[in-house]
């Protein structure tokens, strides 16, 4: 029988996306989660989607959403509306170059969680690495 104690959730790009998700969304379920090349913002990945993939681009467009017309929807989808939610540990990676999901989605993803670091620092007491 698993161990609750030791379960992590791992993934990359959609699965990075998924660990995300489990992380912010069920922290309860998982003792730590590794998040590598994954969207954070829905709305912000579709934007900033490749123009040369105009099939890819539309295909998530209707597969996931606008963000010009479903940008509630994609917010509530997405692990940067619930950061205040994780409470586990969370490693996050991501290649400069990667040709799918910008460097800009684990930038505003760390760049916010540094923020409530801080803000818990202040406020708790504790150790702040920023």
């Amino acid at each position: 029988m698993p161990d609750p104690e030791r379960v992590a959730v791992y993934g990359s790009s959609y699965g990075g996306y998924a660990a995300l998700c489990g992380a912010a969304f069920t922290p309860e379920l998982y003792r730590c989660a590794i998040a590598h090349a994954a969207p954070c913002n829905l709305r912000t990945f579709i934007q900033s989607t490749p123009a040369y993939g105009g099939v890819n681009a539309a295909r998530l467009l209707r597969r996931i959403g606008d963000p010009a017309r479903h940008a509630d929807l994609l917010w509530s989808r997405s692990p940067m509306s619930r950061l205040h939610q994780i409470k586990i540990p969370l490693l996050i990676a991501h290649g400069a170059r990667d040709p799918r999901v910008s460097i800009g989605e684990p930038e505003q993803l760390v760049a916010a969680l540094r923020a409530c670091e801080r803000f818990l620092s202040e406020h708790l007491g504790g150790r702040y690495e920023g």
